[in-house]
């Protein structure tokens, strides 16, 4: 076999790897062509893909910029890069990369899907934005079924009784821990917690505990901040297919922010499955 095509048929490799979600394979196959000076165009459209299906945004994001600078039509690519910016928060940045996918490649799913997400984070500022992205979510759900909903849209009282569900269902423990600590539903994170936090918080994170975890008290403090478990219903909502995954979301969400409260760590969590 010849070179081209040996390199060819390892690209078609990896093209594989991507599409059936095995990302690390992706990496393994191509990422050196990515990190070549100057990189390959095509291993970067992957490996950054690669990285991007995986949640880890800032390594996709140059990845993804240095291959549109070579291929600036493909709309997945830049789908996945305004998606990027949308979880960075460069919101600017995010529109007009998603717009511009949308306008180029209107029946793709995805395309409608990402530009929804971020039309509806930014309808809370400026409720005018939600009709459009109610129609982005019903587009990308009418052209990709299976891999798109429209999402969940309860009322606020429709919200608090699937919470008391999900509540009821905690374990005595942890239900137990919850009557010392305050839940504040709130549509979505507000940004200036995203941007001050030390972690790599998003725009879709579905919980946050703040306050001081129990075994980092001290009997003399004072002034001591509330301590408060976050439920952010909008992302709950949109993850969430129907009522009863949506009481296991919160169920799931709450009992992992307890865990803060009672001062485990993410290690700690993941340990027990949260």
């Amino acid at each position: 076999m010849a070179k081209d095509e040996s390199r060819e048929a390892t690209y078609e490799a990896a093209d594989e790897a991507l599409s059936a979600g095995d990302y690390e394979d992706v990496r393994r196959l191509v990422g050196k062509w990515a990190r070549e000076r100057p990189p390959d165009p095509e291993a970067c459209a992957l490996v950054g893909l690669s990285f991007f299906h995986e949640g880890d945004y800032p390594s996709a994001r140059p990845l993804l910029e240095a291959a549109l600078a070579a291929d600036p039509d493909d709309h997945e690519t830049r789908g996945a890069l305004g998606a990027c910016a949308f979880f960075g928060l460069e919101l600017e940045a995010a529109e007009r990369e998603l717009t511009r996918v949308v306008r180029a490649e209107p029946d793709w799913a995805a395309g409608h899907y990402w530009l929804a997400r971020l039309q509806d984070w930014r309808s809370i500022k400026d409720p005018q934005l939600a009709p459009s992205a109610a129609r982005h979510f019903e587009r990308a759900a009418r052209l990709d079924p299976e891999g798109f909903s429209v999402p969940l849209s309860l009322s606020e009282r429709e919200f608090d009784g699937v919470l008391q569900s999900a509540i009821r269902d905690l374990p005595p423990r942890i239900a137990a821990a919850l009557e010392d600590v305050t839940i504040a539903v709130d549509a979505y994170p507000d940004e200036r917690i995203l941007e001050s936090a030390d972690d790599l918080w998003g725009p879709d994170l579905l919980g946050l505990y703040t306050g001081t975890a129990l075994p980092d008290r001290h009997h003399l403090d004072s002034g001591r901040l509330p301590d408060v478990i976050h439920v952010f219903k909008r992302n709950l909502e949109i993850v969430c297919a129907d009522r009863e995954e949506l009481i296991r979301e919160i169920r799931d969400t709450l009992f992992h922010e307890v865990g803060h409260y009672l001062g485990l760590d993410e290690e700690d969590l993941e340990d027990l499955g949260l």
